[in-house]
């Protein structure tokens, strides 16, 4: 997988839930090889420690505190930089549909990259309740 890629993911929070028509899993896959952990603070007035595993621009992201909820990103602004500053990508996208009907949330997300750097920006999720 190349960094962007897990980059992305892991912004993906909020990136970080299943879409609509998409099994959820009750476990978070933090041991996972491909797993990246970063944390959200968002305008519900709450922070949250999340994992995301996967290389999908909209992968679910999976709170790791609390009560069992994934956070599905809708919509993404995200920077990566290195450890100079010198910016490595830039990326903005939408999903199509935005979760109709739902409430969503706006989180701003930054982490640390071991040997790369940082990525932050602003996600848009929708959390939803892990099905058991």
């Amino acid at each position: 997988m190349s960094m962007r890629r897990l980059i992305v993911s892991g912004a993906i929070i909020a990136t970080m839930l299943a879409g609509i028509g998409v099994a959820m899993v009750s476990a978070a896959p933090i041991n996972a090889k491909s797993s990246f952990e970063f944390q959200g603070t968002c305008d519900n007035g709450q922070s949250y420690d999340l994992v995301v595993n996967g290389n999908g621009t909209f992968t679910p992201g999976h709170v790791l505190s609390g009560n069992g909820e994934n956070a599905i990103p809708v919509a993404l602004d995200l920077t990566a930089t290195d450890a100079n500053g010198n910016v490595i990508f830039s990326e903005q996208a939408t999903k199509s549909g935005l979760m109709k009907g739902r409430q969503t949330v706006n989180c701003d997300v930054n982490a640390e990259i071991p040997g790369v750097g940082t990525f932050s920006g602003t996600a848009t999720v929708v959390f939803v309740p892990v099905s058991h």
